[in-house]
């Protein structure tokens, strides 16, 4: 059995354009500290392919997703870091979701890539 996690989804989408290596995997803070090493910018005004973070503080980042355009990110959640089966996935409702970016009530900021600034 596999699945994702919100770091992994992320990973994943970064890895498909390049931006990883095939075998990185970080945790959202580490996603964020990453992509701060390459330059990507915090950003009010999203767009698509900017990643996204919550959390309480930038230094305490749980969350990560992927924005599709301004509003709408796409994100792995549901689950927590005790979710192992398949079965714990469902009862928790663990899965890939489209939802608005600012849906969580902890979110920091959004990346965006030096090349879209």
């Amino acid at each position: 059995q596999g699945g994702f996690d919100c770091s992994g989804l992320v990973c994943e989408l970064l890895k498909m354009q390049g931006l990883l290596y095939h075998r990185t995997d970080l945790t959202a803070q580490g996603i964020y500290n990453y992509l701060k090493h390459l330059k990507w910018m915090p950003t009010e005004n999203p767009s698509g392919g900017d990643i996204c973070f919550y959390g309480k503080t930038l230094v305490t980042i749980r969350h990560c997703s992927m924005s599709l355009n301004s509003t709408m990110m796409i994100e792995a959640g549901g689950g927590d870091k005790n979710t192992k089966t398949l079965r714990q996935a469902i009862d928790k409702n663990a899965c890939v979701k489209v939802r608005a970016i600012k849906y969580r009530t902890d979110y920091l900021t959004c990346l965006n890539s030096p090349g879209n600034n």
